[in-house]
C-alpha cells in the first residue's frame, strides 16, 4: 500500500484507541474495546526512521505511479511498510489461539499485517491483486491467491476467520466483497473488517485512481459517525453482528516528505448470523 495519510512527523500522531462512546448507540458502544498503545507499536515507532524512504526512492515511487499502480510501485522499490496491531491486541479481539484455527487474509499487501495475525492460526492463506505483493508475500512464507474475491472463488472454504483489513475502501466491488467472504466464514467464524474513517474511497487501474462502482453508505465525519453508519448501513444488513469494534491507527513508514503516515482505523469483529433472524 501507499502511504496512508499524512502527518508531519511521529511528534503530531494521534495513536487513538479510544472514542466517545456516548456517540456511539449504545448497543455498539458496549462493545467496543479499548486497545492500548503496546509493546509491538511502540517498537515499530522506535524503528520507523530506519524504515523511512529516503529522496532517491521516494522520486522513484512517484516516477513509477506513472506507470503502474501505488502498489506495485511500492513492492518494486520495498517501501512503506504498515503497521495496525501486534499479535497481543489480535489476541485479545479473537481470543485464544485453538487448534487448528484457519484464516484468510484478503488483501495482504506486503504481509505487515499479516505477520501479527499469523502465529494465532495454524494454516494462513492470502490473497492479492498485486503481483508485486503477492511475491513479497511468498518470499515471506506465506500462500498467496491473486485473486478478485468479488468475483474469484474463494480459495479453500471455509475459514474459522477471514480478515478483510483496509480493502474496502480501495476496491471497486466492496459490497460484493463482503458477501462473497461471508458465505465462506465456518460455523461459529468470525469476519474481521478493519477501514480508515472518515470513509474516502478510491482504487488503482494501473496508474489511474477510480471511483469504486459500490461506494459504501458511509458518509459521516466523524470517527463515530463513521462507525456507527458501517455497521447499521453495510454490515448488519448482511447478517454480520459486531462482536467487538476497536480503534487503532493504521500507519505507514514515510519518506522524504514525512517520517510516517497514519489514518484512524475502525475494526469490527463480526459473527455471521442469520439474515432472516
Amino acid at each position: 500500500m501507499g502511504p496512508p495519510g499524512a502527518s508531519n512527523g511521529s511528534a503530531e500522531l494521534a495513536l487513538e484507541h479510544d472514542c466517545q462512546r456516548s456517540q456511539l448507540p449504545s448497543a455498539l458502544a458496549a462493545r467496543f474495546v479499548r486497545l492500548d498503545d503496546d509493546a509491538g507499536l511502540r517498537t515499530w515507532l522506535a524503528d520507523v526512521e530506519r524504515r523511512r524512504a529516503g529522496p532517491f526512492k521516494t522520486l522513484a515511487q512517484r516516477v513509477l505511479r506513472g506507470y503502474m499502480s501505488d502498489f506495485d510501485a511500492n513492492a518494486v522499490l520495498d517501501i512503506y511498510s504498515m503497521y495496525l496491531l501486534s499479535t497481543p491486541s489480535w489476541q485479545r479481539l479473537l481470543g485464544g489461539r485453538t487448534p487448528g484455527r484457519r484464516l484468510l487474509d484478503v488483501g495482504a499487501g506486503s504481509g505487515d499485517v499479516t505477520v501479527e495475525l499469523s502465529p494465532l492460526f495454524d494454516d494462513v492463506v492470502t490473497t492479492e491483486l498485486s503481483r508485486g505483493m503477492a511475491r513479497r508475500l511468498r518470499r515471506r512464507g506465506f500462500r498467496c491467491v491473486r485473486a478478485d474475491l468479488a468475483t474469484d472463488p474463494v480459495p479453500d472454504p471455509p475459514y474459522e476467520v477471514i480478515s478483510c483489513l483496509n480493502v474496502l475502501d480501495r476496491c471497486p466491488r466492496p459490497l460484493s466483497l463482503l458477501e462473497r467472504l461471508r458465505a465462506a466464514v465456518a460455523p461459529g467464524g468470525r469476519l474481521v473488517i478493519a477501514m480508515p474513517l472518515p470513509y474516502a474511497p478510491l482504487f488503482y487501474e494501473g496508474p489511474r485512481t477510480l471511483d469504486p462502482a459500490e461506494p459504501l453508505p458511509c458518509q459521516a465525519a466523524t470517527w463515530e459517525g463513521g462507525a456507527a453508519e458501517l455497521a447499521r448501513r453495510v454490515l448488519i444488513p448482511r447478517g454480520l453482528e459486531i462482536e467487538h469494534l476497536a480503534r487503532a491507527p493504521y500507519l505507514s513508514a514515510g519518506d522524504s516528505k514525512a517520517p510516517v503516515y497514519e489514518l484512524d482505523d475502525v475494526i469490527a469483529v463480526c459473527k455471521v448470523a442469520s439474515l432472516g433472524a
